[in-house]
């Protein structure tokens, strides 16, 4: 196992069965404290596709961020305060969306998804409002194994969440589920 910059383990080969590997966590160390953003990522967190593509929250996000007086922090918890109020539904199960507009679709209609679907609607709508954002793919939660003491992680542990940039602060971490 490789521990990357950005605090990612990563293995050199595929994962094809079980293996142990021992780590200690520090869930309050911060992530990344560099006082600017490298314009390569930054244009790279960034990006979106053309603009004719979901402009409904593209205009969503712009007003979110407005409201919030440019805060990216505030316009993630107008986000998480949405989910928690109206009806959004976690599923492993939802509706197939459109290949245009599918966040669009997914915010305003049918409102049903699991963590991928919220993560990626996030990132979208920051980035539409100019703050930098990713999708993080990992692993949530775990079994401590009663006879051994190790973690075991399966793979219905896998989650999605996001992080995004703020500027002097670095990386912060947001959830949308879990409102």
């Amino acid at each position: 196992m490789t521990l990357e910059r950005d605090f990612r383990l990563t293995a050199p080969d595929p994962v094809l069965s079980v293996f142990r590997y021992r780590v200690t966590s520090y869930p309050d160390l911060g992530m990344d404290q560099a006082p600017r953003l490298p314009d390569r990522l930054r244009i790279r967190e960034t990006w979106l596709p053309d603009d004719g593509d979901n402009p409904r929250v593209r205009a969503y996000a712009r007003s979110l961020m407005s409201a919030a007086g440019g805060d990216a922090e505030a316009l993630v918890a107008a986000v998480v305060a949405q989910i928690r109020s109206e009806p959004y539904f976690y599923t492993l199960s939802p509706p197939p969306l459109q290949d245009r507009n599918s966040i669009d679709e997914f915010w305003f209609q049918t409102r049903r998804g699991f963590c991928t679907h919220y993560a990626g609607a996030l990132v979208f709508m920051l980035r539409a409002a100019g703050v930098p954002a990713r999708m993080v793919g990992g692993y949530q939660g775990g079994e401590i194994n009663p006879v051994t003491g190790h973690v075991m992680v399966r793979q219905y542990d896998a989650h999605a969440w996001v992080e995004y940039w703020l500027a002097g602060e670095g990386w912060r971490r947001g959830d949308p589920t879990a409102a």
